[in-house]
């Protein structure tokens, strides 16, 4: 035991000054006469010092106790000990919708909540901070040595409907409260390991909860125009089957006005089934699909779509005509094709489309090009055949709705790309040379450009129901015109045109949102507003569904060597408060003695 104010025990020099006063001032004790006449003689009786040495020391002693226990409070004595420190760490939690997965011990929220706790309580001497992943996520904690309360908040959390927050979303929370270099330990508690590239090198911890279940999810629905405009409208779905079983069910469909329709669907194992029902002309604003199979994950049986009017942008065309083309441009709504002079600018919405010819240096706006070059941009260098082509990014929005599968290209044009050039496809050569190119994006300050390295003649991409879809989706990419979209992921705001607007939620509820956007997407489903109408849809990510497959039941990874090997720290435990109360209680027990004529 030490003191780290030693000084402090100058006091003790205050007991001479209790003893005197004790003997000084002390209380007259009774003394029993059996008759008056003999007071005056008891009263008469010596007063010499000798007396001081026979009077009772009991109080002196409390009194002088007291003294010395305050005196000791005051020197602050304690006792340094050695222990192993936790030191800093960072816990997230994954909320996202794949952890409400149900297995037969519990949800995988569940499980890892649990996890978490135990973490925590197994490293109570450190410093926490605590993150919530998911879309709209953050810090829920921020650094605190506080256990009971990292504990609180662990326990205040549940599993959402939302996606989950990427990798570097993580990180920038986390950045907002410290240096990422200055955590000891970063552990996830999870179901699925980031998608971001170089999630490996931030030495994170990944503790992976629950079991690949059996669940089959709609992962895609649109409405869109048939490939021959006078048939009107088709509905689109796709279902994907995460199990290792066949899945035969019922699709039904469902629109307000009692519109509805039902259709046997049969999904292989760990395949997907698309398809297609015919709509009219005049199709309703909402409409909701949904499956009959009931499985291990409870929100991505259904689906819904909020059909908006898009204004088509207008189109010019530069090299070789092509009827199919124009005929695709048609279903998406553009009504004619324009010709394009060389140097005529062109507005942000327009959209340039150039085949097989080279585009001049200086050319700004939204570029299609196909089977083209681009002075000061793509040099064309020689075609050669295809062997093989493969999908780099079917998550892309101008993908969806296609299937890779489907296109055969005889030939592709080699060239030297643009940095920052995003390939969607990939084709190597019949003698196993390397992969390059196929088809991709670039996008730079007053340019877009989408780039086909073949020629339609040279492939079947006009002959496929995929074309007038992909078409469509590179005119939206190309020209994203300022109307919002109306299908929206939970978690995404809601852009609404007024302030002071009554919405709909899904639950029917009604509230009034203040602001110009609504930021409470929580739940799946429509969200509308009668002044002015309109309908957004809400749905729950695809690759929440996909989550669910794949082996887990990993436990927590094991710790950095750099944890492992923290040296012993000293750890002070003070405990002047102890003899400051115990001082406190021997003066009460002093008082009463004194009052009560015990000592």
């Amino acid at each position: 035991m030490s003191f780290l104010t030693p000084f402090a025990f100058a006091g003790l020099s205050l007991g001479a000054l209790i003893a005197a006063l004790y003997y000084l001032k002390k209380r007259p004790q009774p003394f029993e006469v059996s008759a008056l006449f003999l007071w005056p003689q008891a009263s008469s009786r010596s007063r010499s010092a000798w007396r001081w040495y026979k009077a009772p020391l009991g109080l002196l002693l409390l009194q002088l106790l007291v003294l010395v226990l305050l005196v000791g409070s005051l020197g602050q004595p304690v006792v340094f000990t050695q222990a192993q420190s936790a030191g800093r760490m960072l816990v997230v939690l994954d909320t996202s919708a794949s952890m409400r997965a149900k297995t037969a011990n519990g949800t995988r929220f569940q499980q890892a909540k649990q996890r978490a706790f135990e973490f925590i309580q197994a490293h109570s001497n450190g410093e926490f901070m605590l993150i919530e992943a998911r879309k709209q996520g953050g810090v829920v904690v921020p650094l605190s040595s506080d256990v009971a309360l990292i504990q609180q908040a662990l326990s205040s959390l549940a599993p959402t409907l939302m996606g989950d927050a990427p990798l570097s979303d993580v990180v920038q929370w986390a950045l907002s409260q410290a240096p990422w270099e200055s955590f000891d330990r970063v552990v996830w508690f999870g179901d699925r390991l980031p998608t971001d590239p170089g999630w490996q090198d931030y030495g994170i911890e990944f503790s992976l909860s629950g079991q690949a279940v059996a669940n089959a999810a709609i992962t895609a629905f649109t409405v869109r125009l048939q490939p021959d405009v006078t048939l009107g409208y088709e509905g689109f779905v796709r279902v994907q089957n995460f199990s290792n079983t066949p899945l035969e069910t019922t699709l039904s469909l469902t629109a307000p006005g009692g519109f509805s329709s039902q259709a046997p669907l049969a999904v292989p194992a760990g395949g997907q089934a698309d398809y297609t029902f015919p709509l009219s002309n005049t199709i309703p604003k909402r409409l909701s699909v949904s499956l009959a199979q009931k499985d291990g994950l409870d929100f991505d049986n259904q689906r819904y779509f909020s059909f908006h009017t898009r204004i088509s942008p207008k189109v010019y065309w530069l090299g070789k005509p092509d009827p199919f083309f124009e005929q695709a441009l048609a279903v998406s709504g553009v009504k004619s094709v324009t010709p394009w002079t060389p140097g005529t600018s062109l507005k942000p919405t327009d959209v340039l489309i150039v085949y097989e010819e080279t585009l001049p240096a200086g050319t700004q706006g939204n570029l299609l090009l196909i089977d083209a070059g681009w002075e000061d941009h793509i040099a064309l260098g020689g075609s050669r055949e295809v062997a093989r082509i493969r999908a780099t990014d079917l998550t892309h929005p101008v993908l969806f709705g296609v299937t890779p599968e489907n296109l055969v290209v005889a030939s592709q044009q080699v060239g030297a790309l643009p940095e920052g050039f995003v390939p969607l496809f990939e084709a190597n050569g019949p003698s196993g040379e390397g992969f390059v190119p196929l088809m991709g994006l670039y996008q730079e300050s007053g340019n877009r450009m989408a780039w086909f390295g073949f020629s339609l003649d040279r492939s079947n991409l006009r002959l496929t129901v995929d074309f007038p879809i992909l078409v469509a989706n590179l005119l939206k990419w190309l020209a994203p015109l300022p109307i919002e979209s109306s299908v929206l992921e939970t978690g995404d705001p809601i852009p609404l045109n007024a302030t002071n607007l009554s919405l709909t939620l899904p639950s029917k509820r009604s509230v009034l949102v203040k602001r110009d956007t609504f930021l409470d997407t929580l739940t799946p489903g429509f969200y509308a507003s009668a002044t002015p109408f309109q309908v957004w849809a809400v749905y729950v990510p695809a690759e929440e569904s996909k989550a669910a497959n794949g082996p887990l039941d990993a436990g927590v990874a094991p710790a950095k060597p750099a944890f492992l090997a923290r040296q012993q720290e000293t750890v002070v435990n003070p405990f002047w408060f102890y003899l400051s109360l115990l001082g406190l209680i021997v003066l009460g027990l002093e008082w009463i003695s004194y009052e009560r004529g015990w000592l």
